[in-house]
């Protein structure tokens, strides 16, 4: 079916949107005193538009972390993202999420974390996710991920339909080669599929406490979709810092308006990540093509 494929290549770009967790300078003393969680309110807005299978996606997203004390903090993430598609038109989606989290910036992170997206497609479809996040920091490298529980609701003429109430994870061991360079290899378990990212991001100091950077964000899921994306990025923050830095003392890396990164929070570039759009086989979900696939609209052998 043209329009069941066509919402999985929405899926496919969609899940890239956002498409975006420092201790000292790497090289910093061992007897340096310990900094905050979170070094006073900062924060980041983004832009960015992509491609993936057959249509183009474009939109925003921002962040806000704040100290709680000098070893807990709270970050909010938002995005808006918007998709052109032949088949569908303009595809809308809307998404926050919360981090609650304590954090040592010479050694890693570990917190709460909460996400909900909204999908103007049929009569809206929602998502949502809780789990705990986490990140290890290994002088230049950083793993970090999330952890937890998914599930979803979409609305039709037909009724409600729900989601599978499932394990969900997101995963990603960061390089910074340079300060000011950050190199990434991701993997996403989302709604029961898995997919493979790749993210860069390099940041300019702008004076007075911001950073501008350009990142890149490119995903393919286990069936062979794929998208790709790139944008700029602004930094808020209480001083000058470089790259690592702001990931590991400011605001959490780890979330839905981030690099790539739609990636940990909301959903994944590759067909059934998201759980509404997939396509190839075992899928679960409401658009569906290929083979044994569950759900509303399926298409092809097996269904």
């Amino acid at each position: 079916m043209r329009y069941s494929k066509a919402m999985s290549r929405v899926a496919v770009c969609c899940a890239l949107l956002g498409g975006s967790i420092a201790a000292p300078s790497v090289g910093a003393a061992d007897d340096s005193p310990r900094l905050p969680a979170v070094d006073g309110v900062n924060g980041s807005v983004s832009g960015f538009a992509g491609a993936g299978d057959g249509l183009e996606f474009y939109g925003g997203g921002g962040k806000v972390a704040f100290p709680l004390g000098s070893s807990f903090g709270l970050q909010v993430d938002g995005v808006v993202a918007g998709a052109d598609s032949d088949f569908l038109g303009d595809v809308t989606v809307a998404g926050t999420a919360a981090h609650l989290f304590w954090r040592d910036p010479a050694q890693g992170l570990l917190g709460l974390y909460g996400h909900y997206g909204y999908f103007d497609v049929l009569d809206g479809a929602e998502i949502y996710a809780a789990g705990l996040e986490g990140a290890l920091y290994l002088g230049r490298f950083t793993l970090e991920g999330v952890a937890g529980v998914e599930g979803g609701e979409v609305d039709t003429n037909a009724g409600s339909f729900d989601l599978d109430t499932r394990f969900f994870d997101m995963a990603r061991l960061a390089y910074y080669p340079d300060d000011n360079l950050k190199l990434s290899l991701g993997h996403n378990y989302i709604f029961g599929s898995h997919a493979g990212s790749l993210d860069a991001e390099w940041g300019f100091g702008a004076g007075g406490g911001a950073m501008v950077s350009l990142f890149a964000s490119g995903s393919v899921s286990e069936h062979g979709d794929g998208a790709a994306l790139a944008g700029l990025r602004l930094y808020f923050g209480q001083s000058e810092k470089t790259l690592i830095r702001r990931h590991r003392e400011d605001d959490p890396n780890v979330g839905i308006a981030n690099t790539g990164s739609f990636n940990i929070g909301f959903g994944n570039s590759g067909s059934g990540n998201i759980g509404f759009f997939n396509s190839g086989t075992n899928n679960w979900g409401v658009f569906n093509s290929g083979s044994s696939c569950t759900g509303i609209a399926c298409n092809g052998p097996g269904n």
